[in-house]
C-alpha cells in the first residue's frame, strides 16, 4: 500500500466517485461524508465526538478517520481530528 487511493481500493471503493451518492442506497449518505460533517475546520473532535456526531462506532470512525487522514482531507492534532481547508496527501516517510 502506497496511497490512500490503494487503501480505497482495499475497501472496495473507486477513486473516482467516492464521494457522490449510490443512487441504489435511497439517498443515504456514505460514511466518509458523515464523517467529514462530523468534523470542525477550527477546533479538533477526539474520535468518540466524531463517532457520536456522524452516528458510527468508535472503531468505524477511526477507521474513516485514518483513511481520510492517508487522503489528505483531515488532520490528526494533539487534541483529535479537523478537518483541512485544503485537501493534501499525508506524509508517509
Amino acid at each position: 500500500m502506497t496511497s490512500a487511493a490503494d487503501a480505497w481500493e482495499l475497501l472496495g471503493i473507486s477513486g473516482d466517485t467516492a464521494d457522490e451518492p449510490d443512487p441504489g442506497d435511497g439517498g443515504r449518505t456514505d460514511e466518509r461524508t458523515r464523517v467529514l460533517d462530523a468534523l470542525s475546520g477550527r477546533r479538533a473532535r477526539a474520535t468518540t465526538e466524531v463517532a457520536r456526531l456522524s452516528g458510527l462506532s468508535v472503531a468505524e470512525a477511526s477507521g474513516i478517520l485514518a483513511l481520510l487522514e492517508l487522503d489528505g482531507r483531515v488532520e490528526r492534532s494533539g487534541d483529535g481530528w479537523r478537518r483541512r481547508s485544503e485537501p493534501r496527501p499525508a506524509r508517509l516517510w
